[in-house]
C-alpha cells in the first residue's frame, strides 16, 4: 500500500528540496498544503513550485477569514494580545487544523512541516491533539532556529534576528516594512474610532466590516503612523514585530474593559488573559483549558460593547474618548 504524505509548504526552494527528499525517503505519494494567511505571496507560483517538487496534488486555501474569526476574535476579546501580539503563534492552530483536514482527505498517514525550534514543538503538539495517529516529520534542521527569519501574516510581521542577537543595538532602518518610521510620519494625527460589540471589533470610523477586513484597514492606518512596533528580546534571541492592528484593537478593548468592569473583575480578566496568551504560545489551543477560558470570556463579553476613539501620532497610540454601551458610531475623519 502506497504511503501518502501531506506537507505544509510555504514556497521556499529549500523547502521544495526537502519535500522532494522526504517523499523519496519514505517512498511516499506527496500532496502539499499552502495557506494564504495574509503573507502576500503568489499562491499560483507556490502551487507550481510544489508540483515541480513532485507533489501529485497541491492544495491552496485562503485561510485569512478563518484566522481572524476562529483565533483572533476570541483571543482579542480575552485580552490575550494586550502586551504581546503573538503574531507567529496565532497561525499555528489554523495550520494544524488544515494540515490534519487535508491529510484525512488524502488518506495520508504522514504529515510534514517546516517549523523549527520551539515553533516545531508547539505545532506538533497542536497536530497531535487533533490527530494522534498521524506521523509527523520536520523538513528543517532545528539548527535553523538560530538563523535570521521573517514570518508575515494578516496579524503581523515578525523578523527574528537570529542568534546571537544584541538587545542593545538599534534595528536596521530597513527591518520594518509594515510601519512607517515614527519620526518621519506626518505631524497630523489620525483619529480612529473602533466600535465594539460583545468584545469584538465590528466597525472602524463608522464602517461595519468583517473582522479580517477590519484588521486590514486598521493595520494600514496605524502602520502609516508608525504604530505597532514591538521588540522582544530573550537571553539568546531577539524578534522585531510589526502588528499595527493588534496595538490599536487591543488598546480599544482594554479601555472598554477598564470602563465597564470593577477592580475585582479587571484583576480576574488580567489573569485569564495571561493564561490565554500562554495557551496560544505553547500550542494548547485544542484543549479543555481553552474551552474553559472561552466560557469565562463569553460570560463577561456582553458588557464589552461601546466605542473607543484613539489618536495615532508618530508611533504612539493614545485613547482620547470612550463610550460604553453603544456599539456603532458615526464616522470620523481618519487623518490618514
Amino acid at each position: 500500500m502506497t504511503t501518502r504524505l501531506v506537507a505544509a509548504y510555504g514556497g521556499s526552494l529549500e523547502s521544495a528540496a526537502a519535500l522532494s527528499g522526504l517523499a523519496h525517503q519514505l517512498d511516499a505519494e506527496l500532496a502539499t498544503l499552502t495557506l494564504d494567511l495574509g503573507q502576500g505571496v503568489d499562491l499560483e507560483q507556490v502551487r507550481d513550485q510544489a508540483r515541480a517538487a513532485g507533489a501529485r496534488r497541491a492544495h491552496v486555501v485562503d485561510a485569512r477569514k478563518e484566522l481572524a474569526d476562529q483565533v483572533l476574535r476570541p483571543a482579542l476579546t480575552a485580552g490575550a494580545f494586550d502586551a504581546n501580539p503573538r503574531a507567529v503563534a496565532v497561525t499555528r492552530p489554523v495550520i494544524a487544523s488544515h494540515l490534519v483536514a487535508v491529510a484525512r482527505m488524502e488518506g495520508a498517514t504522514v504529515v510534514a512541516h517546516g517549523a523549527v525550534g520551539r515553533d516545531r514543538v508547539r505545532l506538533e503538539r497542536l497536530i497531535a491533539d487533533l490527530a494522534p495517529d498521524l506521523a509527523i516529520h520536520a523538513l528543517a534542521d532545528d539548527r535553523a532556529d538560530t538563523a535570521p527569519s521573517i514570518d508575515e501574516n494578516l496579524w503581523g510581521r515578525t523578523v527574528n534576528l537570529g542568534e546571537p542577537a544584541d538587545p542593545w543595538a538599534l534595528a536596521p532602518s530597513d527591518t520594518f516594512t509594515r510601519t512607517s518610521e515614527p519620526q518621519s510620519c506626518a505631524a497630523q494625527p489620525a483619529i480612529v474610532e473602533i466600535a465594539i460589540a460583545g468584545g469584538v471589533p465590528v466597525a472602524v470610523n463608522g464602517v461595519s466590516l468583517d473582522i479580517h477586513e477590519l484588521v486590514e484597514v486598521v493595520d494600514t492606518i496605524a502602520g502609516d503612523h508608525g504604530v505597532g512596533r514591538f521588540d522582544h528580546a530573550t537571553p539568546v534571541s531577539r524578534s522585531l514585530v510589526e502588528a499595527p492592528a493588534a496595538a490599536v484593537l487591543s488598546a480599544a478593548i482594554a479601555e472598554l474593559a477598564s470602563a465597564s468592569f470593577d477592580r475585582d473583575m479587571l484583576d480576574l480578566r488580567d489573569r485569564m488573559a495571561q493564561a490565554y496568551g500562554t495557551l496560544i504560545d505553547e500550542g494548547r489551543w485544542h484543549t479543555p483549558t481553552r474551552a474553559a477560558l472561552d466560557a469565562f470570556t463569553a460570560a463577561s463579553a456582553d458588557r464589552l460593547s461601546g466605542a473607543v476613539r484613539l489618536l495615532l501620532l508618530r508611533g504612539a497610540c493614545r485613547v482620547v474618548g470612550r463610550r460604553v454601551g453603544v456599539a456603532v458610531t458615526e464616522s470620523v475623519a481618519t487623518g490618514a
